[in-house]
Protein backbone atom coordinates (compact mmCIF):
# COMPACT_ATOMS: atom_id res chain seq x y z
CA UNK A 1 0.00 0.00 0.00
CA UNK A 2 1.00 3.58 -0.92
CA UNK A 3 2.10 5.82 1.52
CA UNK A 4 1.25 9.31 1.49
CA UNK A 5 5.18 10.16 0.34
CA UNK A 6 4.58 7.18 -2.40
CA UNK A 7 1.20 8.60 -3.56
CA UNK A 8 2.55 12.19 -3.64
CA UNK A 9 5.65 10.64 -6.26
CA UNK A 10 3.26 8.49 -8.49
CA UNK A 11 1.33 11.60 -9.07
CA UNK A 12 3.88 13.62 -10.22
CA UNK A 13 4.04 11.70 -13.54
CA UNK A 14 2.09 12.98 -15.77
CA UNK A 15 1.06 9.49 -17.50
CA UNK A 16 0.01 8.59 -14.14
CA UNK A 17 -2.47 11.80 -13.85
CA UNK A 18 -3.82 11.32 -17.63
CA UNK A 19 -4.67 7.61 -16.32
CA UNK A 20 -6.23 8.87 -13.22
CA UNK A 21 -8.32 11.15 -15.34
CA UNK A 22 -9.64 9.39 -17.58
CA UNK A 23 -10.53 6.49 -15.43
CA UNK A 24 -12.41 9.09 -13.32
CA UNK A 25 -13.89 10.59 -16.18
CA UNK A 26 -15.27 6.88 -17.34
CA UNK A 27 -16.36 6.14 -13.98
CA UNK A 28 -18.47 9.35 -13.76
CA UNK A 29 -19.71 8.76 -17.15
CA UNK A 30 -21.02 5.55 -16.49
CA UNK A 31 -22.52 6.25 -13.55
CA UNK A 32 -24.73 8.94 -15.73
CA UNK A 33 -25.25 6.45 -18.03
CA UNK A 34 -26.57 3.99 -15.40
CA UNK A 35 -29.50 6.21 -13.93
CA UNK A 36 -30.33 8.01 -17.40
CA UNK A 37 -33.50 8.65 -17.38
CA UNK A 38 -33.70 9.03 -21.27
CA UNK A 39 -35.61 6.25 -23.06
CA UNK A 40 -33.03 4.27 -24.99
CA UNK A 41 -32.94 1.10 -27.19
CA UNK A 42 -30.44 -1.91 -26.85
CA UNK A 43 -28.60 0.44 -29.69
CA UNK A 44 -28.78 3.12 -27.94
CA UNK A 45 -27.17 1.94 -25.19
CA UNK A 46 -24.40 0.16 -27.16
CA UNK A 47 -23.81 3.68 -28.96
CA UNK A 48 -23.62 5.36 -25.49
CA UNK A 49 -20.99 2.51 -23.90
CA UNK A 50 -18.67 2.81 -27.35
CA UNK A 51 -18.80 7.09 -27.00
CA UNK A 52 -17.98 7.15 -23.25
CA UNK A 53 -15.35 4.51 -23.98
CA UNK A 54 -13.93 6.37 -26.65
CA UNK A 55 -13.67 10.08 -24.98
CA UNK A 56 -11.82 8.28 -21.85
CA UNK A 57 -9.33 6.77 -24.19
CA UNK A 58 -8.37 10.10 -26.02
CA UNK A 59 -8.11 11.63 -22.09
CA UNK A 60 -5.15 9.81 -22.55
CA UNK A 61 -3.18 12.00 -25.41
CA UNK A 62 -4.77 15.04 -23.51
CA UNK A 63 -1.71 16.47 -22.84
CA UNK A 64 0.03 16.39 -26.18
CA UNK A 65 -2.84 17.15 -28.29
CA UNK A 66 -5.35 18.81 -26.25
CA UNK A 67 -7.10 20.48 -28.96
CA UNK A 68 -7.28 17.44 -31.35
CA UNK A 69 -8.62 15.11 -28.21
CA UNK A 70 -11.43 18.17 -27.56
CA UNK A 71 -12.57 17.64 -31.09
CA UNK A 72 -12.62 14.05 -31.07
CA UNK A 73 -14.58 14.21 -28.03
CA UNK A 74 -17.22 16.74 -29.40
CA UNK A 75 -17.58 15.01 -32.20
CA UNK A 76 -18.49 11.72 -30.56
CA UNK A 77 -20.82 13.94 -28.26
CA UNK A 78 -22.46 15.33 -31.52
CA UNK A 79 -22.72 11.43 -32.84
CA UNK A 80 -24.29 10.17 -29.15
CA UNK A 81 -26.82 13.58 -29.09
CA UNK A 82 -28.23 12.74 -33.10
CA UNK A 83 -28.20 9.05 -32.67
CA UNK A 84 -29.55 9.04 -28.98
CA UNK A 85 -31.40 12.06 -29.14
CA UNK A 86 -29.37 13.09 -26.07
CA UNK A 87 -25.96 13.37 -25.06
CA UNK A 88 -26.76 11.27 -21.97
CA UNK A 89 -23.12 10.85 -20.72
CA UNK A 90 -20.60 12.53 -23.05
CA UNK A 91 -20.60 16.06 -21.58
CA UNK A 92 -18.21 15.57 -18.78
CA UNK A 93 -15.56 14.22 -20.42
CA UNK A 94 -16.00 17.18 -23.27
CA UNK A 95 -15.64 19.73 -20.28
CA UNK A 96 -12.32 17.58 -18.65
CA UNK A 97 -11.08 18.26 -22.37
CA UNK A 98 -12.08 21.97 -22.25
CA UNK A 99 -9.87 22.24 -19.25
CA UNK A 100 -7.14 20.47 -20.63
CA UNK A 101 -7.16 23.06 -23.63
CA UNK A 102 -6.94 25.65 -21.39
CA UNK A 103 -4.46 24.03 -19.17
CA UNK A 104 -1.87 23.82 -22.04
CA UNK A 105 -2.90 25.87 -24.70
CA UNK A 106 -2.51 29.64 -24.95
CA UNK A 107 -5.84 31.91 -23.83
CA UNK A 108 -6.56 32.85 -27.56
CA UNK A 109 -6.28 29.35 -28.60
CA UNK A 110 -8.92 28.11 -26.21
CA UNK A 111 -11.50 30.88 -26.08
CA UNK A 112 -11.66 29.88 -29.85
CA UNK A 113 -12.14 26.26 -29.16
CA UNK A 114 -14.53 26.88 -26.04
CA UNK A 115 -16.65 28.95 -28.86
CA UNK A 116 -16.60 26.72 -31.56
CA UNK A 117 -17.66 23.92 -29.28
CA UNK A 118 -20.57 25.55 -27.40
CA UNK A 119 -22.23 26.60 -31.13
CA UNK A 120 -21.70 23.70 -32.51
CA UNK A 121 -22.60 21.75 -29.33
CA UNK A 122 -25.78 24.25 -28.85
CA UNK A 123 -27.10 23.74 -32.02
CA UNK A 124 -26.88 20.52 -32.26
CA UNK A 125 -29.11 19.93 -29.01
CA UNK A 126 -31.89 22.44 -30.59
CA UNK A 127 -32.11 20.42 -33.61
CA UNK A 128 -31.49 16.62 -32.00
CA UNK A 129 -32.67 16.26 -28.87
CA UNK A 130 -35.98 14.36 -27.92
CA UNK A 131 -38.14 15.78 -25.52
CA UNK A 132 -39.46 13.46 -22.98
CA UNK A 133 -42.78 12.01 -23.96
CA UNK A 134 -44.36 13.48 -20.47
CA UNK A 135 -43.56 17.15 -20.81
CA UNK A 136 -45.08 20.30 -22.27
CA UNK A 137 -43.80 22.10 -24.96
CA UNK A 138 -42.96 25.09 -22.66
CA UNK A 139 -41.71 22.98 -20.12
CA UNK A 140 -39.23 21.09 -22.54
CA UNK A 141 -38.22 24.46 -23.88
CA UNK A 142 -37.33 24.95 -20.54
CA UNK A 143 -35.39 22.17 -19.81
CA UNK A 144 -33.16 22.70 -22.87
CA UNK A 145 -32.56 26.16 -21.94
CA UNK A 146 -31.29 25.22 -18.17
CA UNK A 147 -29.11 22.37 -20.20
CA UNK A 148 -27.78 24.64 -22.59
CA UNK A 149 -26.99 27.14 -20.07
CA UNK A 150 -25.82 24.47 -17.96
CA UNK A 151 -23.19 23.26 -20.05
CA UNK A 152 -21.97 26.62 -20.70
CA UNK A 153 -21.30 27.28 -17.11
CA UNK A 154 -19.42 24.50 -17.08
CA UNK A 155 -17.11 25.10 -20.26
CA UNK A 156 -16.70 28.62 -18.57
CA UNK A 157 -15.42 26.94 -15.36
CA UNK A 158 -13.32 24.42 -16.80
CA UNK A 159 -11.94 27.06 -19.03
CA UNK A 160 -10.92 29.49 -15.52
CA UNK A 161 -9.54 26.19 -13.62
CA UNK A 162 -7.18 25.56 -16.61
CA UNK A 163 -5.90 28.95 -17.40
CA UNK A 164 -5.02 29.27 -13.57
CA UNK A 165 -3.74 26.23 -13.71
CA UNK A 166 -1.87 27.02 -16.73
CA UNK A 167 -0.93 30.55 -15.12
CA UNK A 168 0.71 28.68 -12.13
CA UNK A 169 2.72 26.45 -14.02
CA UNK A 170 4.38 29.19 -15.86
CA UNK A 171 4.92 31.20 -12.86
CA UNK A 172 6.75 28.03 -11.53
CA UNK A 173 8.38 27.70 -15.11
CA UNK A 174 10.08 31.18 -14.79
CA UNK A 175 11.00 30.69 -11.45
CA UNK A 176 12.87 27.65 -11.77
CA UNK A 177 14.27 29.29 -15.14
CA UNK A 178 15.60 32.31 -13.28
CA UNK A 179 16.98 29.64 -10.84
CA UNK A 180 18.99 28.12 -13.29
CA UNK A 181 20.17 31.26 -14.93
CA UNK A 182 21.23 32.51 -11.54
CA UNK A 183 23.26 29.29 -11.03
CA UNK A 184 24.49 29.60 -14.42
CA UNK A 185 26.08 32.88 -13.71
CA UNK A 186 27.02 31.68 -10.35
CA UNK A 187 29.21 29.12 -11.73
CA UNK A 188 30.45 31.63 -14.68
CA UNK A 189 31.44 33.77 -11.47
CA UNK A 190 32.96 31.15 -9.84
CA UNK A 191 35.43 30.30 -12.91
CA UNK A 192 36.18 33.90 -13.58
CA UNK A 193 37.44 34.34 -10.40
CA UNK A 194 39.42 30.67 -10.56
CA UNK A 195 40.66 32.25 -13.55
CA UNK A 196 41.54 35.72 -12.26
CA UNK A 197 43.70 33.96 -9.06
CA UNK A 198 44.88 31.81 -11.24
CA UNK A 199 46.20 35.32 -12.74
CA UNK A 200 47.00 36.44 -9.49
CA UNK A 201 49.03 33.99 -8.37
CA UNK A 202 50.70 33.67 -11.62
CA UNK A 203 51.86 37.17 -11.76
CA UNK A 204 52.65 36.93 -8.16
CA UNK A 205 55.04 34.37 -8.98
CA UNK A 206 56.39 35.83 -12.19
CA UNK A 207 57.43 38.91 -10.00
CA UNK A 208 59.24 36.80 -7.28
CA UNK A 209 60.97 34.49 -9.79
CA UNK A 210 62.29 36.71 -12.16
CA UNK A 211 63.37 39.05 -9.49
CA UNK A 212 65.54 36.16 -7.32
CA UNK A 213 66.44 34.31 -11.22
CA UNK A 214 67.85 37.48 -12.39
CA UNK A 215 69.67 38.92 -9.43
CA UNK A 216 71.13 35.19 -8.37
CA UNK A 217 72.50 35.28 -12.01
CA UNK A 218 73.93 38.48 -11.67
CA UNK A 219 75.67 37.14 -8.61
CA UNK A 220 76.73 33.88 -9.82
CA UNK A 221 78.37 35.72 -12.99
CA UNK A 222 80.53 38.05 -10.50
CA UNK A 223 81.32 35.09 -8.38
CA UNK A 224 82.57 33.37 -11.72
CA UNK A 225 84.38 36.30 -13.24
CA UNK A 226 85.74 37.23 -9.74
CA UNK A 227 87.10 33.54 -8.96
CA UNK A 228 89.92 34.04 -10.21
CA UNK A 229 91.61 37.35 -9.59
CA UNK A 230 89.47 38.45 -6.47
CA UNK A 231 88.58 35.15 -4.52
CA UNK A 232 87.41 37.33 -1.48
CA UNK A 233 85.15 39.14 -3.59
CA UNK A 234 83.69 36.13 -5.16
CA UNK A 235 82.98 34.80 -1.80
CA UNK A 236 80.83 37.71 -0.80
CA UNK A 237 78.88 37.24 -4.16
CA UNK A 238 78.03 33.62 -3.58
CA UNK A 239 77.15 34.23 -0.03
CA UNK A 240 75.17 37.25 -1.25
CA UNK A 241 73.71 34.63 -4.13
CA UNK A 242 73.06 32.32 -1.01
CA UNK A 243 71.02 34.97 0.73
CA UNK A 244 69.23 35.61 -2.47
CA UNK A 245 67.82 32.10 -2.73
CA UNK A 246 67.17 31.44 0.93
CA UNK A 247 64.91 34.77 1.09
CA UNK A 248 63.33 33.89 -2.51
CA UNK A 249 62.09 30.11 -1.45
CA UNK A 250 60.80 31.96 1.77
CA UNK A 251 59.07 34.34 -0.05
CA UNK A 252 57.83 31.97 -2.38
CA UNK A 253 56.43 29.73 1.00
CA UNK A 254 54.91 32.82 1.89
CA UNK A 255 53.16 33.51 -0.99
CA UNK A 256 51.71 30.19 -1.74
CA UNK A 257 50.92 29.75 2.14
CA UNK A 258 48.63 33.00 1.56
CA UNK A 259 47.17 31.71 -1.71
CA UNK A 260 46.53 28.26 -0.01
CA UNK A 261 45.15 29.59 3.31
CA UNK A 262 43.05 32.47 2.21
CA UNK A 263 45.28 35.23 4.26
CA UNK A 264 45.54 37.49 1.44
CA UNK A 265 44.14 40.86 1.39
CA UNK A 266 42.21 42.49 -1.84
CA UNK A 267 44.06 41.92 -4.65
CA UNK A 268 44.78 38.48 -3.40
CA UNK A 269 48.89 39.52 -2.49
CA UNK A 270 50.67 39.60 0.31
CA UNK A 271 51.24 42.86 1.38
CA UNK A 272 54.89 44.52 1.37
CA UNK A 273 55.32 48.34 3.29
CA UNK A 274 56.51 51.82 1.63
CA UNK A 275 60.01 50.73 3.70
CA UNK A 276 60.74 47.66 1.81
CA UNK A 277 61.39 49.58 -1.00
CA UNK A 278 65.13 50.78 0.19
CA UNK A 279 65.88 47.26 0.89
CA UNK A 280 64.63 46.14 -2.58
CA UNK A 281 67.06 49.49 -4.33
CA UNK A 282 69.52 48.05 -2.00
CA UNK A 283 69.44 44.57 -2.93
CA UNK A 284 69.75 46.10 -7.00
CA UNK A 285 73.08 47.99 -5.99
CA UNK A 286 74.69 44.52 -4.65
CA UNK A 287 74.44 43.40 -7.72
CA UNK A 288 76.35 46.02 -9.39
CA UNK A 289 73.12 48.21 -10.82
CA UNK A 290 73.46 51.84 -9.94
CA UNK A 291 70.65 52.44 -8.78
CA UNK A 292 69.34 55.78 -7.23
CA UNK A 293 66.30 56.07 -5.23
CA UNK A 294 64.25 59.13 -4.40
CA UNK A 295 60.48 60.18 -2.42
CA UNK A 296 58.96 62.53 -2.00
CA UNK A 297 56.52 62.94 0.36
CA UNK A 298 54.37 60.45 2.58
CA UNK A 299 52.61 57.41 1.78
CA UNK A 300 49.24 56.61 3.05
CA UNK A 301 48.93 54.69 5.97
CA UNK A 302 46.86 51.30 6.51
CA UNK A 303 46.97 50.77 2.80
CA UNK A 304 49.11 47.46 2.20
CA UNK A 305 47.49 46.97 -0.78
CA UNK A 306 48.68 50.36 -2.62
CA UNK A 307 52.21 49.86 -0.97
CA UNK A 308 52.36 46.29 -2.18
CA UNK A 309 51.62 46.99 -5.75
CA UNK A 310 54.13 50.34 -5.33
CA UNK A 311 56.42 47.62 -4.45
CA UNK A 312 55.57 45.15 -7.41
CA UNK A 313 55.87 48.30 -10.01
CA UNK A 314 59.15 48.82 -9.04
CA UNK A 315 60.89 45.38 -8.42
CA UNK A 316 59.50 44.98 -12.45
CA UNK A 317 61.00 47.79 -13.31
CA UNK A 318 64.40 47.33 -11.82
CA UNK A 319 64.42 43.43 -12.92
CA UNK A 320 63.61 44.30 -16.39
CA UNK A 321 66.66 46.57 -16.46
CA UNK A 322 68.69 44.36 -14.89
CA UNK A 323 67.51 41.69 -17.63
CA UNK A 324 67.61 44.00 -20.50
CA UNK A 325 69.88 46.92 -19.56
CA UNK A 326 72.33 45.62 -17.34
CA UNK A 327 75.23 48.03 -18.68
CA UNK A 328 73.12 51.24 -18.02
CA UNK A 329 75.55 53.80 -16.21
CA UNK A 330 72.84 55.76 -14.25
CA UNK A 331 69.33 54.08 -12.85
CA UNK A 332 67.01 56.63 -11.49
CA UNK A 333 64.03 55.67 -9.14
CA UNK A 334 61.73 58.48 -7.98
CA UNK A 335 58.22 57.84 -6.04
CA UNK A 336 56.22 60.96 -5.16
CA UNK A 337 53.39 60.07 -3.03
CA UNK A 338 50.31 62.94 -3.27
CA UNK A 339 46.91 62.82 -1.20
CA UNK A 340 45.32 61.33 -4.15
CA UNK A 341 47.96 59.97 -6.74
CA UNK A 342 51.25 58.04 -6.34
CA UNK A 343 53.61 58.51 -8.76
CA UNK A 344 56.63 55.81 -9.94
CA UNK A 345 59.27 57.21 -12.66
CA UNK A 346 62.18 54.54 -13.11
CA UNK A 347 64.48 55.95 -15.65
CA UNK A 348 67.98 54.19 -16.73
CA UNK A 349 70.53 55.36 -19.21
CA UNK A 350 73.31 53.78 -20.83
CA UNK A 351 71.68 51.40 -22.37
CA UNK A 352 68.59 50.32 -24.65
CA UNK A 353 66.70 48.85 -21.93
CA UNK A 354 62.86 47.10 -21.98
CA UNK A 355 61.84 46.62 -25.53
CA UNK A 356 57.80 45.78 -24.80
CA UNK A 357 58.19 44.19 -28.71
CA UNK A 358 60.36 41.57 -27.56
CA UNK A 359 58.66 40.03 -24.54
CA UNK A 360 57.74 36.61 -24.44
CA UNK A 361 54.12 35.39 -25.51
CA UNK A 362 52.38 35.21 -22.39
CA UNK A 363 55.10 36.84 -20.32
CA UNK A 364 53.68 39.75 -18.15
CA UNK A 365 56.47 42.66 -18.41
CA UNK A 366 54.01 45.41 -19.00
CA UNK A 367 51.09 44.05 -19.20
CA UNK A 368 51.21 42.50 -15.64
CA UNK A 369 51.93 46.52 -14.66
CA UNK A 370 48.87 47.71 -16.17
CA UNK A 371 46.95 44.64 -14.50
CA UNK A 372 47.74 46.28 -11.55
CA UNK A 373 47.99 49.68 -11.57
CA UNK A 374 44.22 49.30 -13.18
CA UNK A 375 43.32 48.68 -10.02
CA UNK A 376 43.76 51.96 -8.66
CA UNK A 377 42.36 53.64 -12.24
CA UNK A 378 45.87 54.46 -12.87
CA UNK A 379 48.15 54.58 -16.18
CA UNK A 380 51.28 53.26 -17.45
CA UNK A 381 53.74 54.84 -19.71
CA UNK A 382 56.84 53.12 -21.18
CA UNK A 383 59.17 54.16 -23.89
CA UNK A 384 62.87 54.68 -25.32
CA UNK A 385 65.06 57.70 -24.07
CA UNK A 386 67.54 58.80 -26.45
CA UNK A 387 69.80 56.60 -24.14
CA UNK A 388 67.65 54.02 -22.31
CA UNK A 389 64.61 53.27 -21.23
CA UNK A 390 61.91 54.82 -18.88
CA UNK A 391 58.74 53.47 -17.48
CA UNK A 392 55.88 56.03 -15.59
CA UNK A 393 53.28 54.55 -13.70
CA UNK A 394 50.52 56.67 -11.99
CA UNK A 395 48.41 55.12 -9.10
CA UNK A 396 44.57 56.85 -7.52
CA UNK A 397 44.27 56.03 -4.28
CA UNK A 398 42.13 58.39 -3.02
CA UNK A 399 38.94 56.72 -3.33
CA UNK A 400 40.43 53.42 -2.20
Amino acid sequence: MLSGTGVRAWLREPSHVDWLVAGGALLLASVSYATATVPMSVLDRAVVAMAVLVQAVALLQRRRAPVVVLALGTVVLLATTLIVGDPVATELPVILMVYSVAAHRPARVTWASVGMVFVVVTLTYALAVRAPVSAAAPEWATAALTQGVGFLVSLLVAVAVGLTVRGRRQQIEMQEERTRQLALERDQHAQLEVLAERERMAREMHDLVAHSVAVMVTLAHGASSAMGRNPEMARRALDELTRTGSESLRDMRRVLGLLRDGGIDGDGVASQSPESIADLVGTFRGVGLPVQLSMVGAPPESHSLLHHTVYRVVQECLTNVLRHAPGSSAVDVSLEWGDDVVTIEVRNTGDKGWDESAERPGGHGLRGLRERVAAFAGSVEAGPLANGWHVRATLNHGDS
